[in-house]
């Protein structure tokens, strides 16, 4: 009897150890549920506007105040998918923006994010008399003034010089307002942020001699200027006392019909300060001015030939599209199977047209993003 017991015995161990044997051997290939983990609101210290982020290219751009050290950057505020984790945490530590910085965003799933801070800083250098605006190469570090030919080098006259960050950026030899030779290269050292940029000024001749160099809008009027040589005679000619007469015809014809006086419609058009009188002077440049535009527009006006060439040479600078994107994301168990997941990706689907059926049919985009 005691054989027969030990037998026993023995064979359901032997039962147990195949079952879970077999049972180790079955494979789960139930697929994780792929719920992108989005970057849901980020801030940099210094930021010149709000960040705008791209869930459907998974890239961020950080646009950045010209004083903000770049190779430096904090971040105030950063959020992400709730139970994501991400490696790095932008709210430790300083980072390097002077080129992308990535990110990555964990949870089921790895999804890589692509951060780029974008950073304008204003660069000037302005010389009396010069044609156009100098070109101030930030790449190269140089700065090239043209000249009318026949210039003094020698004897140019510095106006205004921005190389860098305003209030934090240093220029050795300084540069400042006042006489300037520029009849051989000026090398100078532009200190900011403990980094320090070797840049060489030059200057050289050029035949054209006039430019037109800004417009500005005041009241309704827009006051066109430009920049050339006081004693060179820049070819042209325009009488505009017939111009100004007939300007004045038209306007006493408006006022009247508003059934107000033209010193009133003066006030109402130009400002409560503008009379007949003070205004002469501006109205009789802004109509030389818009004559010399006319002139510049017909003197060099492309041909079709010339105008199909250059955009066939820059089709990408002018063949674009807008578009909004909009995520909608499953809250699934991790351990959710397969029927779950497609279940909820059928949902996700329904909604997902639904929405743009009703951005079709007129729907506002913003209130369909918050209903859903």
């Amino acid at each position: 009897m005691k054989g027969l017991r030990i037998n026993s015995y023995i064979f359901i161990f032997t039962i147990v150890v195949s079952v879970a044997w077999l049972a180790g051997c079955i494979q789960n290939d139930l697929p994780f549920p792929r719920i992108p983990q989005n970057i849901i609101a980020v801030a940099a210290v210094g930021e010149s506007k709000q960040a705008y982020i791209d869930s459907i290219a998974f890239e961020v751009n950080l646009y950045l105040d010209e004083t903000v050290d770049i190779e430096n950057v904090n971040f105030s505020e950063y959020r992400i998918t709730p139970g994501a984790t991400s490696d790095p945490d932008l709210l430790e530590g300083t980072y390097d923006f002077s080129s992308p910085v990535y990110v990555t965003l964990s949870r089921f799933q790895d999804y890589d994010w692509k951060l780029i801070a974008n950073q304008d800083i204003v660069r000037y250098f302005q010389v009396a008399g010069e044609v156009g605006e100098s070109i101030v190469d930030p790449v190269g570090h140089r700065v090239i003034v043209n000249m009318p030919a026949g210039t003094d080098l020698a004897n140019l006259t510095l106006q205004r010089v921005k190389l860098g960050p305003e209030g934090i950026t240093s220029i050795t030899p300084s540069l400042d307002p006042g006489p300037l030779d520029l009849s051989y290269p000026l090398r100078v050292v532009v200190a900011c942020h403990g980094r320090y940029e070797y840049w060489t000024i030059y200057a050289q001749f050029t035949e054209t001699i006039v430019s037109t160099t800004s417009v500005d809008a005041w009241s309704k009027v827009i006051w066109a200027y430009g920049n050339g040589p006081a004693d060179v005679k820049n070819g042209f000619e325009y009488d505009v006392a017939a111009d100004y007469e007939s300007f004045n015809t038209n306007l006493e014809a408006s006022a009247s019909s508003a059934g107000i006086s033209v010193g009133a419609y003066y006030k109402q058009y130009f400002g409560k300060y503008a009379t007949v009188s003070n205004m002469e002077p501006f109205i009789k440049e802004n109509l030389l001015a818009g004559a010399y535009y006319e002139k510049l527009l017909t003197d060099n006006a492309p041909s079709q030939e010339e105008i199909k060439a250059y955009y066939e040479e820059n089709k990408q600078s002018y063949d674009k599209v807008d578009y909004r994107s909009f995520t909608f994301t499953a809250d699934l168990d991790t351990e959710a199977d397969e029927d779950a997941v497609n279940k909820a990706m059928d949902e996700l689907k329904a909604k997902a047209e639904a929405m743009m059926k009703a951005r079709r049919d007129g729907e506002d985009f913003e209130t369909l993003c918050l209903e859903n």
